[in-house]
């Protein structure tokens, strides 16, 4: 688990470098691996590691991706559209 403080609520002042260890085996060839996504809670981004799931019918996901804006950078969680 990784820690990055921020500089303002949901911002931070650069984004975060990190690698995720080794992907898991496939539970079964229909799953989709989802990249690890960052969470913020107590002032602060906790990486969490990515995962397998199995696809929601109809759905797509979206990989979740940095943004720079005037405040620093922050992270837009991925979802199921």
């Amino acid at each position: 688990m990784l820690v990055v403080s921020a500089c303002s609520a949901g911002y931070v002042e650069s984004e975060p470098s990190y690698s995720e260890g080794p992907r898991p085996q496939s539970p079964n060839a229909s799953y989709i691996w989802i990249n690890g996504n960052w969470e913020w809670g107590n002032n602060h981004y906790t990486h969490r590691n990515g995962y397998w799931e199995k696809p929601r019918k109809g759905r797509t996901y979206t990989q979740g991706h940095w943004e720079h804006g005037n405040k620093g950078h922050h992270w837009n969680k991925g979802k199921w559209n």
